[in-house]
């Protein structure tokens, strides 16, 4: 058993003139020492008494890689100076022939190239088997990352870019390395032949090599070939290759052979952080083009360390996006072990408005440092991540705001009972007219009134008139009065007959009834209704008692003279998972353009669901749904006898584009201290304001007419008066 000189101690590794020896690396061979060395215990790389920590990893070779204008050639030649000599120099020469090499390349049709890279380990010592081997590849920039204070290259092709890189890694760039002494005082910036001249980054992306995935350790005696799939400029290019790796001397106790890797140490292994990828994303980053930038994902971070206890000295993760955010956001973790665990970052109103692909910087950074790096720069692990901005519709909403009133207050209705208003909708199609708020004006002498009335600009008290009669001994409170804006239908359902689906012409001339209690559907009261202004069909809330509750479609068949309804039986869901046992939906309203229906209902101190009404049957989307929206609980008021509730209602204002593209939903409800509560959300039903209402009310309606002036948010209140409220709104609403 022998020990090698100091020259010795540097042995080199491959074909291409690569210094393999790693610092105090014990072999067998001539030497003037007379016994062998003891393998230390696990090494200390805590900052030495010089100030540097001590180094695991180390710097094997450099190499600059051609190739000619047609790519009909590839050359890969060693990165060094010609007169440089080593004392080792018999062994690069015994053992140079193919250690790395070029193995094939194929030209792709979209100009990308895949080179196959050959690496083989020059020596059969079991001691020498190495950890974590990369190839790492020197090209232009294509990113600045302001943050970081580094570049990269790209991603994507068309750009400088390592297409399929299993990480990034600053060691080894021609900038910060240039003066550092590496372990074999051979190969660094300083000496890399023509480096400068084009590589222009501080970030690079590497592929690793290995022969066993356990521990990723390249086997001492093997070789393997790697595939760089490479998008580069057109004509003639050049791109700069650095191998690396990790080692640690083993620790075999004696009369024992060595076992791989279990007798090399952890610290055998990379310090930093070996492998991050993204794990799973929840919502989407949405745009429509040049117009709207919205949506919010999370993004789960998958971070890989053979260190125990990572997570303790990985103080620093940032994820970077200049595109989407100004700074850095910070990830909150999401679970695993200490050596396997998960980063979330919530990334929320970005505002890049193209869809397309765009790419992150995320960077876990290590307490410990090491003695090859720049002076107090930190052991850091980078990934460049890949998100998608997804094109969708704009939403058919109002610009700015949903309400437009120029003077609020309360108002009284002259010529209405006043007794009840348990329902109310605005009709801008109103025959003879321009458009009219209707209501349940009563019930007098057995005759049921539905009244219409003018909303004027600047409110005040107003005339009504009784649109609709109805006579008999039980005519019933209107429980439902919904218009229809694509066809200027009126609906009402009372509680005389509360499946009985009433529909009226703007003259208040009755054109049909549909029971909605016959045949296969049976009892079936109607407890919230909205249409669809883009083809005049029908969605309700269909409460059928013990049967459930469910969301149901009437297609609207317009055929002239006579039309009809029918129900779209593959539209039809249970809405029980989200109503729970005790259902109380107070409205519904859908977004034309996205083809979206949301559902208000008093649970979780107030939630909207939100549904995919494209598809059938509809699917319901968690992550446009949202709960607690009231942030206390709400007190809906039950109709006696019916499974009615009044007291808080949806509205969605679609009369015009929004070049926002941010749909206004209002909801307002009744809470359980006695005060009323409205609240604005955007098209994915996130809360953009509040305001306070003051008393309760019954039932909210908003006149959708063109003319801003003309537009208004009117309440009922509730116990119920001869009177209407119509708000005014707070600056930014």
């Amino acid at each position: 058993m022998f020990q090698f000189s100091y020259y010795k101690w540097r042995a080199v590794i491959n074909g291409f003139i690569t210094v393999l020896l790693l610092t105090l690396l014990p072999l067998s061979g001539c030497t003037n020492s007379s016994g062998p060395v003891e393998p230390s215990l696990y090494p200390d790389l805590s900052e030495s008494t010089s100030g540097q920590a001590v180094s695991n990893r180390y710097l094997l070779s450099q190499y600059d890689l051609f190739f000619n204008e047609d790519r009909t050639s590839c050359e890969l030649t060693p990165a060094r100076e010609g007169t440089l000599h080593l004392n080792v120099l018999h062994f690069v020469e015994f053992f140079a022939p193919g250690n790395v090499a070029v193995d094939d390349w194929y030209l792709h049709e979209d100009g990308t190239l895949t080179v196959a890279i050959l690496f083989r380990h020059p020596f059969d010592i079991k001691e020498y088997t190495l950890f974590d081997l990369r190839g790492i590849m020197m090209m232009p920039a294509a990113y600045w990352w302001p943050e970081h204070v580094v570049n990269t290259p790209g991603m994507f092709v068309g750009q400088s870019a390592l297409l399929n890189p299993d990480g990034f890694t600053r060691r080894w760039n021609p900038y910060e390395f240039m003066d550092k002494p590496v372990p074999f005082s051979y190969f660094d910036g300083a000496l890399t032949k023509g480096m400068g001249e084009f590589v222009e980054t501080v970030v690079n992306p590497y592929r690793t090599y290995w022969t066993d995935t356990n521990r990723m350790y390249f086997l001492a005696g093997n070789e393997v070939i790697n595939h760089f799939h490479l998008s580069i400029d057109p004509g003639q290019a050049r791109v700069g290759l650095a191998f690396d790796c990790s080692w640690e001397e083993p620790i075999v106790p004696s009369a024992g052979s060595l076992m791989i890797p279990g007798h090399f140490p952890l610290t055998a292994n990379s310090i930093e952080a070996y492998d991050i990828q993204i794990a799973g994303l929840e919502g989407q980053l949405e745009c429509s083009v040049g117009e709207y930038a919205g949506g919010s994902q999370n993004v789960h971070v998958n971070v890989k360390s053979w260190q125990k206890e990572a997570y303790v000295f990985f103080t620093t993760v940032n994820l970077e996006i200049p595109d989407l955010f100004e700074g850095v956001i910070n990830p909150w973790t999401g679970g695993g072990t200490s050596s396997d665990f998960t980063y979330q970052f919530n990334i929320s109103n970005p505002s890049i408005k193209e869809p397309g692909q765009i790419v992150g910087l995320m960077s876990v950074e290590s307490a410990k440092k090491d003695g090859t790096y720049v002076e107090g720069m930190p052991l850091t692990a980078y990934q460049l991540l890949v998100l998608d901005i997804v094109e969708v519709a704009p939403p058919m909403c109002n610009s700015s705001t949903a309400i437009h009133s120029t003077f609020g207050g309360s108002f009284s209705l002259n010529g209405s009972n006043g007794i009840t208003h348990l329902d109310s909708s605005f009709l801008p199609k109103l025959i003879g007219g321009e458009g009219a708020l209707f209501f349940d004006g009563g019930i007098e002498g057995g005759v049921q009134r539905i009244q219409a009335a003018a909303i004027p600009p600047l409110g005040g008290n107003v005339s009504t008139n009784t649109l609709i009669k109805r006579t008999g001994y039980n005519a019933g409170n209107s429980l439902v009065v919904q218009s229809n804006e694509y066809n200027g239908h009126l609906y009402v359902v009372s509680d005389s007959d509360p499946d009985n689906f009433l529909i009226f012409d703007g003259t208040g001339a009755l054109l049909k009834e549909f029971d909605l209690g016959d045949g296969e559907n049976g009892h079936n009261e109607p407890v919230s209704v909205t249409t669809d202004p883009s083809n005049g069909d029908v969605w309700l809330i269909g409460d059928k008692g013990n049967e459930g509750i469910h969301l149901e479609r009437l297609v609207y068949l317009e055929q002239g003279e006579p039309f009809d309804y029918v129900f779209h039986t593959a539209a039809k869901i249970d809405l029980s998972p989200w109503l729970g046992s005790d259902p109380k939906p107070l409205g519904i309203g859908i977004n034309t353009y996205y083809k979206r229906l949301y559902m208000f209902h008093a649970r979780n101190n107030g939630s909207v669901e939100v549904f995919d009404i494209s598809v059938y049957p509809p699917v319901h989307l968690d992550e446009w749904s949202s709960s607690s929206i009231f942030l206390k609980e709400i007190t809906p008021t039950q109709v006696a006898g019916l499974r009615k509730y009044i007291g808080g209602d949806l509205v969605i204002d679609h009369v015009d584009g929004d070049f926002e593209g941010r749909c206004k939903i209002l909801i307002f409800a009744n809470t359980y201290d006695g005060s009323s509560m409205l609240v604005k959300l955007d098209v994915w039903a996130q809360t953009i304001s509040t305001a306070n209402l003051g008393s309760p009310y019954s039932c909210m309606a908003l006149s959708n007419l063109t003319a801003p002036s003309d537009r208004s948010l009117v309440f009922f209140p509730m116990p119920m008066v001869n009177e209407y409220m119509i708000y005014y709104p707070q600056a930014g609403w």
